[in-house]
């Protein structure tokens, strides 16, 4: 809403777990992040929510591709490079610090959501702030995913806020 040409925005970019796999885009706005975001009244960012494409790939199958956009993304006229935001669940999430592992050059903050990731490359995160989420009772991604790289990060003199939400399973990005 209330988009100007010429100015330079935040973005999110937003990454879908396996749930959203080959969906159309008209199927993504139904994701949970596109119904609450929907409703706000203010929402300063631009969203850019890219679709993993096939049904039983994953985003590791298309991760250079994925980066290659990210890049033109904050290469945009709309981008504003000092804000640049990821966010994911599940899939998405290992995604996430997957992607910020790789580029937190580029990168101004990260929400992962019950993912996990390569906890010894996760020194690399310690100048990003993180918020991290996960259910506590998790039957898909195991807690303990989380909780080895939030404990890497501030290991590694980053700083990783981390929420654990009791008795939720899987879909904590609806907490979130």
């Amino acid at each position: 809403d209330n988009y100007e040409e010429g100015k330079r925005y935040p973005v999110l970019i937003q990454i879908h777990g396996a749930g959203g796999r080959g969906y159309s885009y008209e199927e993504s706005k139904t994701h949970t992040f596109f119904t609450i975001t929907e409703q706000m009244q203010d929402f300063p960012f631009v969203v850019a929510a890219p679709i993993c494409p096939g049904a039983d790939d994953t985003w590791f199958d298309h991760f250079q591709s994925l980066k290659s956009l990210i890049i033109e993304v904050i290469k945009s006229d709309y981008a504003d490079t000092e804000r640049i935001y990821l966010m994911g669940g599940s899939m998405g999430g290992y995604t996430v610090w997957e992607l910020g592992m790789s580029m937190p050059q580029l990168i101004a903050a990260m929400v992962p959501i019950c993912g996990g990731g390569m906890s010894w490359r996760a020194t690399l995160l310690k100048a990003l702030p993180l918020r991290v989420f996960h259910g506590g009772v998790d039957s898909v991604v195991p807690l303990v995913c989380s909780e080895m790289m939030v404990e890497a990060v501030n290991k590694a003199g980053g700083h990783a806020e981390f929420t654990v939400f009791p008795g939720v399973d899987h879909n904590s990005w609806i907490n979130a």
